[in-house]
């Protein structure tokens, strides 16, 4: 899935305005990876599909960090999030 973005982003001092959003890419080492450091970020009671969960699936499907991610604008970041979550319903 192609995420026009409302506001470019500076990827290594180049303007990206698009990302590609595969989440057929990412593995099942990658959401162990993603679901240990939600782990370690939430609290006691948090979702298991915690935002911070989807920053970490969403950026390897974007092939972006996760500081990147964080910087886009609430309504493109909002718009990944959205994308993500299925997946991570999926894997209960």
């Amino acid at each position: 899935m192609i995420v026009k973005l409302t506001r470019p982003l500076d990827v290594m001092g180049k303007p990206v305005d698009e990302l590609s959003l595969d989440l057929d890419s990412v593995t099942g080492a990658d959401l162990m990876a993603a679901y240990m450091y939600a782990d370690a970020e939430s609290k006691p009671g948090a979702s298991a599909h915690s935002v911070a969960l989807c920053v970490m699936v969403g950026s390897r499907a974007c092939k972006i960090s996760p500081p990147a991610l964080l910087s886009l604008c609430a309504h493109d970041f909002n718009r990944i999030v959205v994308e993500v979550q299925p997946l991570l319903e999926a894997s209960d």
